[in-house]
């Protein structure tokens, strides 16, 4: 009986290591077929040239922007110097008496 057991273990467990090492093959010899560029990771879900484009025209347009603000403040400072207010009276000291 001992023996019976024992056998059925064994054929049990060399079936077990026996599957395993099957599998094991079967997925070293499948290979990811990849359309990417091995040399082009990816950043952000997108491709890095992709990517750096992206950001160098955003970085241009936030230049651009900072430019044109620059250009606004700098015509509304001149604009505020050529006005000429004339003081008002109410506020201006009153002589003693």
């Amino acid at each position: 009986m001992k023996k019976i057991i024992i056998t059925t273990a064994m054929l049990f467990g060399t079936t077990l290591i026996y599957a395993q090492k099957k599998d094991a093959v079967k997925s070293s010899k499948e290979q990811i077929v990849s359309n990417e560029d091995p040399h082009n990771p990816l950043v952000n879900g997108i491709p890095y040239d992709q990517y750096k484009a992206k950001v160098q025209t955003e970085e241009t347009q936030r230049v651009a922007k900072e430019a044109s603000a620059k250009i606004q403040r700098k015509e509304f400072l001149e604009k505020e110097a050529k006005i000429n207010i004339p003081p008002n009276t109410n506020t201006a000291e009153k002589p003693k008496k």
